[in-house]
């Protein structure tokens, strides 16, 4: 195939494969998990999500470079048929969710705390993808790194992606999700921080540079945990599996808008202004992750109220 439009419409179409599976994974360790451990069972799954471009994105590009680029799309599709028949073989049967228009699939959207957490989550992703997007530049002109130690840089920021995951869902699990949240962007701002604070140090040794990016990672990849399981609370049980299909489109459209922010922003004023705008990206996500809080007591407060 020569063709760069066939090449990426088939790019479009895998694209929105993937779109499909993330949410209904999702929505079916949120079925079949126990309640107090929803967090960690949802944590699991963006874990997992973590580890496979830990181990993808290497896999990929040495069977690109040692069998050719139509190879790495061949390794794609057999792990996703392997994927199918392993899901088919293990997991057990689901009840199909009911047929519902798509005006009932945005009804979520109606829901001002639902709303709220999904802008969260969207800001959250934002600040985190405009800097990750943008790492290598950011990070040779932070302190020179060479192409061969980006890569051990993006192994290990992606172990500590899977760490935090983790941590955030166990936090999420004991804690409640408020909590996660908080702490994950508090986190986040302060690694952010710290990242633009050694530009002023420039060129930063590593042994301060990489502390920084290892927690960075983690408290990126622990915000999802608890945007998931807040979304869940608030749509209820009827509503869950559309409400965590539009979890996944906030993530989308954040991580659009982080790449493009990212890219005028490493165009007009260089790479350090890219942790700048990554760690204020973090209170406003706090603030609307906060005011979906306040709505969703409000709201029990009526209903208490009301069947009183």
């Amino acid at each position: 195939m020569s063709s760069y439009a066939a090449l990426m419409a088939l790019r479009v179409v895998a694209a929105l494969a993937a779109a499909v599976a993330l949410p209904t994974v999702l929505a079916v360790t949120a079925q079949l998990a126990p309640p107090e451990r929803r967090g960690r069972s949802l944590a699991t799954v963006m874990a997992g999500l973590t580890g496979a471009v830990v181990i993808g994105v290497p896999a990929g590009t040495w069977t690109g470079a040692a069998l050719g680029w139509r190879a790495t799309f061949v390794l794609g599709g057999a792990l996703g048929l392997a994927a199918l028949l392993f899901v088919r073989a293990t997991l057990p049967q689901v009840p199909p969710a009911p047929a519902a228009s798509l005006a009932a699939r945005l009804r979520p959207l109606g829901r001002p705390a639902v709303l709220a957490t999904l802008l969260a989550a969207a800001v959250a992703v934002l600040g985190n993808l405009l800097l990750q997007t943008y790492l290598a530049p950011f990070l040779y002109d932070l302190s020179g790194v060479t192409p061969t130690t980006l890569g051990l840089l993006l192994a290990l920021t992606g172990v500590a992606g899977i760490a935090g995951a983790r941590a955030g869902g166990t936090l999420v699990d004991r804690r409640g999700a408020g909590t996660a949240f908080t702490a994950a962007a508090v986190v986040f701002a302060a690694a952010t921080a710290g990242l633009a604070l050694c530009g002023a140090l420039r060129p930063a040794t590593l042994a301060l540079v990489i502390p920084l990016l290892v927690i960075w990672a983690a408290a990126a990849w622990a915000v999802p945990p608890a945007i998931q399981t807040r979304v869940l609370a608030l749509a209820g049980p009827e509503h869950g599996p559309q409400a965590l299909a539009l979890t996944s489109s906030a993530v989308y459209v954040g991580a659009s808008l982080g790449g493009a922010l990212g890219g005028r922003l490493l165009a007009a004023h260089g790479p350090g202004a890219l942790p700048v705008a990554a760690a204020c990206c973090a209170p406003a996500a706090l603030l609307l992750f906060a005011t979906a809080g306040r709505r969703r007591a409000a709201d029990a407060s009526a209903a208490g109220a009301s069947t009183a």
